[in-house]
């Protein structure tokens, strides 16, 4: 039977269901059907449509026999062993026609359900083969499954195994056919045993466990379901037996993959709901409810990653609640760690009920990610909140683990707004009335509460509040551990913030969390809670976490710590040991010096502490044991490099002196700092004189005094400062010949020479180099000192030839050092000495000959190839020290010129290490002014190379060092004085153009050059040569970048950090302003304010930079107006700009005024579109008119000329007319306002409304002068504007706005151009009020920065001497409302709630590919879209066929699924319906197919005899065709079609989009067959 004739008889069977066919015929045609089947086999099926057609006719006469009860007339084994077995075997894992099995499937089972006459052969044959199959089956099943733990065995038959997904599929239809039976037939034979049924089931656990989760979806799905169904005596046993292995998968997984163990447990809960949450009273598991870690596998669900786990989770949820609210009995599921978990009453079923309808409703509404949906609904969970609060009537309605669950779900969404929206309800919760630390381990809450910390936009400044105000979290994060604290019992709180502290250390963190949590922390109430494992992680939190923070940031958490340790440490189980440990991480230059407020709390905390009774480890004696031991302990220790317990030494002995703990001389038998420091002191006078004494312990005794030294070194003296000395004093000449004996001994190769810079160290400050109050050392000492380094550079060539090289790196790091000792004790003019460096310089010169280059015998064997650089980086730095010795002491150039110098620096610098690059740019920078004259190529040369070294070393903690040496050496006068077009200056710009783009994004890069450059300028009257660096101030003048938003944090912080003042000693010691960027403009303000306008040089420089600021503005007014926005960088930049030429007003003569003039009131006035830069624009021109009178007939004159086309111009002019009037002179205001009132009148009817404001506010200002200065010519020649006056005033429009503008700040109203002239009005108060961006201002304290060139008062004041303009209130400007604020917010009644009841949310939602079976069921809608051919079309109705169930959509191409526009339409709709492609030439045969299965094959189309709409009645089986968008549907089709429905219209246009034509059919369809089913 050819193809053809197979569909007639399918066609045949299927639409005469009521014929008789004979049997003969029947047998007859089944036969001739498998003979034309058997060549098939061979063939690929992959799209053999003739196959799957066969097949289903063979389905339809095995129908039709069953009808005509002739079934045993059939061969029905034959089709079986023939058909259904050869095409399931060949199915295999990536080779499967998913229809074409299914067709084989159906076939099988109605084979085997067919109803037989009589028990015989045929009926014991199909039993026979029913156990093969089901054999088949679970043997498939079983295969590969042994090797992971399979128990079961059974004999399998040696029959070919099908697939692991085909026999699955194949069981799930047998156990379909096995429910048919047992409703049906009972005489019939069962398919399957219940041995067999538990079998099964026993084999379907274990592949559960083992696969993957699609493959578990379908098991769990299509088998077990069936087999729960089909077993219910077995039921309870079975699904308690899924129920626990779901929650051991939900134990067991992670909750960020849903393919995982953990993603299985609740696609089998769900799979269960109708067995744990039936619907009815009884269940056939005990009550799941009662069971806590239910409860918990749905919260971890709720905040999963894994969007289908979370819909899962809230399925189960809503669930569980409406099975709760049916049964309506009270339920309470107790924990006996953390109380009642799930609690319902019905007595509180009202107020429960909005209470979990609220928590529902936020949690998927979280899950939209739309802030405005969810902003109204952000007041309920205040009602959350208050519903965890403890009842008298008993527990609480919410447990706080669900209000845990919404703040981990918040902390997941994407908008920062609404996390720092959670993250402030979270921290501002009364925790004595939200038992959220009591109902919850602390882990649990402390892990995602870090994690939620780290969040970096919770560390930005508020908006709109100044600069220096705290972060966002700041306050509010010390509210919530304040809360903590109290909440929590005392044995309890020391655990907490242990355990907040274990969980920080394990983590990385960015500095702005860890500074506010330090605040927080210090914040607390004195509590003794830390023990010496807390302090052990708070050290280890400083020396880790910190340790690659900002150094100011840094420096300030550490002060922070530290003031918690002293608040928080047990004294009874912390001893000193442990807080010195901490004491020693501290820096010296950072937070903690003598003096500082840190230092000053410690020595009171010390003396209180030792003032308690009960701190036994901290009395006086206890303290003076510890110092006497650790002081023992040392000096036995063998020197080590970590200088870390002599640290902690010294500073707890400083601290407990300056405490009065120990007294610094002996009394009795007392303990003090002269018994402490005697063996110390004993040791260096013995060092040489006894034999046997360790190396070490001198050593260490060094050490001791040389940090002691450093640590008492400050500003001032005092009593302990000058004890040191005289110790220092006394050991001075037994230290320095046993440092000498030491370094001839030991030193006599390069793996020594580690230990030369720790001696060099306690030389420099023995002998008086770190010291600022020390007297002149000795003479003989120094001379003994250097007469040593001459003999030892002599001696080194007796040497051989690595100890002579390394013993001529000491001689000349220590003569380097005397030099350094010498220049700092003003003894670099002492002749004998000088005499003496001279001497050991041409002695060096002569031994090594060839200065500042690398030795040759460093190719020696005896050093490492690992250590050669190294020590050549050592040798030459030696011979650069020295070299800058010479040059410091103008002793000469050992032998060279200045220029061979620079060559050799130059060549040497290119093998230096980091370490080594600092000495290199301090020697260069002595060099390079010599040689500027004799060759400018080699010195630019040496620029550019040396800021690229500086360059190299961005990242590492010596940059910022580099960075200034090298500035100083690059903007040193010498080089600033050059030629404008030398290669010099060529080398410079290119230089600060590198450093410019780099300070975009760096902070504190720029700083360096404008301060060198603005104090070369400032001094020796160098003001001439500005003007060949114009282009470098007019750039600092304008340059502060807009900053990324970690950049604005870190700025932000900073800011905070400086504003908590002496408080946090890291603002006593670094100076931060050395790395704002306003400090670039404020170097260039305060030298623009100082210029003297009776200096003919600082008068031409003042023209030229005014000029160039006016070419700078033309090039601003060139970017197109839409980068212009408020606080854009081109707005800033503008405002910049017009500040300086408000500061440089005072410069301009009368010529250059008027130029000036000019372009400010024709071009700058015409472009500018922000107030705040039109404010400084007129009130430069104020003040020009003001100094010249000359200029005023101009603005009448354009006032008069100008037109409403252009009305910021016009406001402008009358704004600044109208000041002008009240601040002249009484005796020139009344021949001012009889030329001001006619020229401001007509202004008055002006068309546009903000002319016809700023007109009557002009008036009426002008009029009230008038009246109140008694003008009486004027109020008799304009007594009719009395009237007019009055009736503006009182027109209700007009009134309000008059009265607005004249109230503003600006206009009229407290500003006075002349008297608020100052740096503050100018820099800080305007900006205020006008809406620029905090960070754009600069306070006055900034220009009396001690950095800057001049300090005090210049031309132009600092401050503004008068109060009036700064209390006023900022401009009634249009701000930008920042995310989530533009909905109200709502705390009940209707909101948008984009979710699905629990009822429509099946809980078999558990793999794409099953989507369309589950949801869009076989044998209903159709739509065809063949003859579509726009991608927007068909992406919107394939979402329109998702949403409202079609069973299949029909495209003409699948490339346009993956078309852009189609997707976005579409919004992944694609994944969820079952798409096939018919193209258009193919839509025929199709349709013809289509109709001969039973679909009515209907078109949208207006025909002469189409159906109205609204008339038709929607068969199921319904394939609905769409025509082309223009050409409609072909008429060839049309003949094919069963109907044509058109849509009604009412309107003029006769044709609706094809997309909203689908949409409305599709609808009425889903609507028809949804009365049906209520019907």
């Amino acid at each position: 039977m050819d193809p053809v004739s197979e569909l007639v008889v399918t066609k045949v069977l299927s639409a005469q269901p009521n014929a008789v066919v004979g049997s003969i015929q029947m047998n007859d045609l089944v036969l001739s059907l498998i003979k034309d089947i058997l060549p098939l086999l061979d063939i690929s099926f992959q799209s053999n449509t003739t196959l799957l057609n066969h097949v289903k006719a063979l389905t339809s006469m095995v129908k039709k026999a069953s009808e005509q009860e002739s079934c045993n007339d059939l061969n029905l084994a034959s089709i079986i062993e023939q058909v259904c077995f050869p095409v399931l075997r060949m199915f295999d894992e990536n080779k499967e026609d998913r229809k074409l099995m299914h067709a084989v499937c159906e076939l099988l089972v109605t084979t085997f359900i067919s109803p037989q006459k009589t028990v015989g052969p045929n009926n014991q044959l199909m039993e026979k083969l029913s156990s093969e199959l089901i054999a088949i089956c679970k043997s498939s099943l079983k295969s590969g499954r042994s090797e992971l733990g399979c128990k079961h065995s059974m004999s399998e038959p040696k029959l070919v195994k099908f697939s692991e997904s085909c026999a699955i599929e194949v069981l799930s239809y047998i156990l379909g056919a096995q429910s048919h039976i047992l409703d049906t037939d009972s005489s019939h034979f069962a398919l399957l045993s219940e041995t067999e049924l538990d079998e099964a089931f026993s084999i379907l656990m274990d592949m559960v466990r083992d696969t993957n989760i699609n493959t578990t979806a379908k098991i769990v799905g299509s088998l077990i379901m069936k087999i729960l169904s089909l077993d219910p005596n077995r039921t309870f046993h079975k699904v308690n037996q899924l129920y626990d292995l779901a929650l051991a998968f939900n134990s067991e997984g992670s909750n960020d993959d849903s393919g995982s163990n953990y993603g299985k447990a609740y696609l089998i809960l769900c799979a269960l709901a109708d067995f744990i949450l039936p619907n009815h009273t009884t269940t056939v598991t005990s009550d799941v409810r009662k069971n806590c870690k239910f409860w918990a596998c749905i919260q971890t669900g709720l905040i999963s990653n894994d969007t289908l786990t979370r819909k899962r989770s809230m399925y189960l949820l809503k669930r569980a609640l409406d099975v709760t609210k049916h049964c309506r009995k009270g339920i309470e599921t107790y924990h006996e760690v953390r109380g009642a978990v799930f609690f319902w009453s019905p007595e509180t079923e009202k107020e429960t009920d909005v209470m979990w309808n609220d928590l529902i409703l936020l949690l998927e509404t979280l899950d939209e990610k739309q802030v405005h949906v969810l902003n109204p609904l952000m007041p309920r969970i205040n009602n959350l909140i208050k519903a965890t609060w403890s009842r008298k009537e008993g527990p609480s309605l919410l447990h706080t683990s669900w209000l845990w669950i919404l703040f981990t779900k918040i902390q997941k969404h994407d908008s920062t707004y609404v996390k720092k929206w959670g993250m402030s309800v979270l921290l501002e919760l009364d925790l004595k009335q939200c038992p959220l630390l009591e109902q919850n381990e602390v882990q649990s809450i402390l892990g995602p509460l870090v994690v939620m910390l780290k969040e970096p936009g919770l560390y930005m400044r508020v908006q709109d509040s100044p600069v220096g105000s705290p972060p966002f979290i700041a306050d509010r994060l010390v509210k919530f551990l304040q809360s903590c604290f109290d909440a929590l019992q005392e044995n309890r709180r020391a655990n907490f913030f242990h355990s907040l502290l274990h969980i920080m250390v394990s983590q990385y963190w960015s500095s702005p969390p860890l500074l506010c949590i330090a605040q927080a922390l210090s914040s607390l109430p004195a509590s003794p809670m830390w023990s010496r494992k807390t302090l052990e992680l708070l050290r280890e939190t400083m020396t880790t976490l910190l340790r690659t923070s900002e150094p100011y940031i840094r420096e300030a958490t550490i002060c922070l710590l530290v003031m918690s340790v002293l608040k928080h440490s047990n004294l009874e189980d912390v001893p000193p040991e442990d807080v010195a440990s901490v004491l020693a991480v501290l820096t010296r230059d950072g937070c903690f010096r003598r003096g500082t407020f840190l230092y000053v709390r410690c020595v009171t905390w010390l003396r209180e502490t030792c003032g308690k009774k009960e701190a036994s480890l901290w009395n006086p004696k206890s303290v003076a044991k510890y110092l006497a031991s650790s002081m023992r302990e040392i000096l036995l220790l063998k020197a080590q490099k970590d200088d870390h317990k002599v640290q902690k030494l010294v500073r707890v002995l400083l601290l407990s002196v300056d405490a009065g703990v120990v007294n610094l001389k002996s009394q009795d038998e007392i303990i003090t700092m002269e018994t402490l420091l005697h063996p110390v002191v004993k040791t260096l006078q013995s060092v040489n004189s006894r034999a046997y004494m360790s190396t070490s312990e001198a050593q260490q005794a060094l050490k001791i005094m040389t940090i002691l030294l450093t640590e008492t070194e400050s500003e001032s003296t005092d009593e302990l400062h000058f004890y040191i000395h005289q110790l220092v004093e006394i050991c001075l000449p037994d230290t320095v010949l046993f440092v000498k004996r030491t370094i001839e001994s030991t030193l006599c190769n390069p793996a020594q020479l580690e230990h030369l810079d720790v001696l060099l160290k306690s030389l420099y400050w023995f002998l008086g180099g770190g010291c600022r109050h020390k007297q002149q050392p000795e003479h003989i000492i120094i001379q003994d000192l250097l007469q040593w380094g001459m003999n030892m550079m002599k001696g080194s060539v007796e040497k051989e030839r690595m100890t002579c090289l390394v013993h001529q790196i000491v001689a000349m790091e220590t003569v380097s050092i005397l030099g350094e000792v010498l220049l700092t004790c003003n003894l670099s003019h002492d002749e004998i000495l000088r005499q003496m460096i001279s001497l050991f310089l041409e002695t060096m010169k002569n031994i090594v000959k060839t200065i500042l280059e690398r030795p040759s015998d460093t190719d020696d064997s005896e050093i490492s190839t690992s250590d050669r650089g190294s020590f050549i980086s050592k040798f030459l730095v030696a011979e650069i020290k020295c070299v800058k010795m010479s040059l410091q002491f103008r002793l000469g150039t050992c032998g060279y010129t200045y220029r061979e110098l620079l060559e050799k620096c130059f060549q040497a610098v290119s093998v230096l290490s980091r370490e080594f690059l600092i000495p290199a740019i301090q020697c260069a920078h002595l060099i390079i002014p010599m040689v500027i004259e004799e060759d400018e190529v080699l010195v630019a040369s040496t620029l550019s190379l040396l800021w690229t070294k500086t360059e190299e070393e961005t990242k590492t903690a010596l940059y910022w060092e580099i960075l200034q040496e090298f500035s100083n050496l690059a903007f040193q006068p010498a080089l600033l004085r050059c030629q404008m077009k030398s290669a010099i200056m060529e080398a410079l710009k290119k230089l600060i153009d590198s450093m410019f783009t780099k300070g975009d994004t760096k902070n504190g890069i720029v700083n360096p050059i404008i301060t060198n450059l603005s104090r070369f300028l400032s001094t020796d009257n160098n003001i001439k040569y500005a003007v060949q660096h114009l282009d470098v101030l007019i750039s600092a003048c304008l340059f502060g970048p807009i900053y990324k938003k970690n950049q604005k944090i870190y700025g932000d912080i900073c800011s905070y950090v400086e504003s908590l003042g002496e408080e946090v000693a890291v603002n006593q010691l670094i100076d931060r302003s050395c790395k704002e960027d306003n400090m670039v403009r404020v170097h260039i303000i305060n030298l623009l304010s100082h210029l003297d306008p009776a200096n003919p040089d600082h008068h031409q420089f003042s023209v030229a930079f005014i000029q160039a600021l006016q070419e700078k503005h033309m090039e601003l007014v060139k970017i197109e107006a839409k980068r212009s926005f408020p606080n854009s960088l081109q707005h800033r930049e503008r405002y910049r700009l017009m500040g300086a030429l408000l500061v440089l007003e005072p410069m301009l003569n009368r010529e250059e005024a008027t130029d000036t003039f000019q372009t400010l009131s024709t071009e700058c006035l015409g472009s500018e579109t922000q107030p705040s830069v039109r404010y400084l624009t007129e009130w430069m021109i104020i003040k020009l008119s003001f100094r010249f009178p000359h200029l005023r007939q101009g603005l009448w004159k354009q006032l008069s000329k100008a037109t409403e086309k252009r009305p910021a111009i016009v406001c402008s002019l009358i704004s600044v007319l109208a000041h002008l009037g009240f601040i002249l002179p009484q005796d020139q205001q009344v021949a001012y306002f009889a030329e001001a009132i006619p020229n401001f009148v007509p202004w008055c009817m002006a068309h546009h409304f903000n002319i016809r404001i700023h007109a009557h506010a002009a008036v009426n200002k002008t009029w009230r002068t008038c009246k109140e200065q008694q003008f009486v010519e004027m109020l008799e020649k304009y007594s009719w504007l009395e009237k007019c006056v009055e009736f503006s005033l009182k027109s209700s429009g007009a009134s309000k706005n008059t009265h607005k503008l004249l109230e503003d700040f600006w206009f009229l109203h407290k500003f006075h151009p002349i008297q608020d002239y100052s740096l503050e009005t100018i820099y800080h108060t305007i900006p205020m009020l006008s809406g620029i961006i905090a960070e754009e201002w600069i306070l006055p304290k900034d220009f009396l920065n001690k950095s800057l060139s001049w300090v005090g008062e210049g031309v132009l004041p600092v401050h503004n001497l008068r109060g009036d303009l700064k209390n006023c209130q900022p401009g009634t400007w249009r701000i930008k409302r920042r995310e989530g604020e533009e909905s109200e917010e709502i705390s009940e009644g209707d909101v948008q709630k984009k979710v699905i009841p629990w009822k429509e949310m099946l809980p078999s939602e558990e793999m794409e590919e099953d989507i369309g079976r589950t949801l869009h069921s076989p044998g209903q809608l159709i739509l065809v879209t063949s003859l579509i051919d726009r991608p927007p079309n068909l992406g919107g109705l394939c979402r329109t066929s998702e949403i409202f169930r079609v069973s299949e959509y029909v495209i003409g191409n699948i490339k346009y699924v993956e078309d852009k526009n189609f997707q976005s339409l579409c919004v992944s709709a694609e994944k969820w319906i079952p798409i096939k492609e018919v193209p258009p030439h193919k839509l025929q045969t199709y349709l013809t197919e289509m109709q001969s299965e039973g679909y009515t094959l209907v078109g949208v189309e207006q025909t002469a005899n189409s159906v109205s709409l609204t008339e038709y009645e929607f068969p199921t089986k319904t394939l609905l065709l769409l025509g082309n968008e223009r050409r409609g549907i072909p008429v060839d089709l049309i003949q094919m079609l069963d109907v044509c429905v058109e849509i009604p219209q009412q309107g003029v246009i006769r044709s609706l989009n094809v997309h909203v034509s689908g949409a409305l059919l599709i609808w009425e369809y889903r609507r028809q067959q949804l009365m049906k089913t209520v019907t």
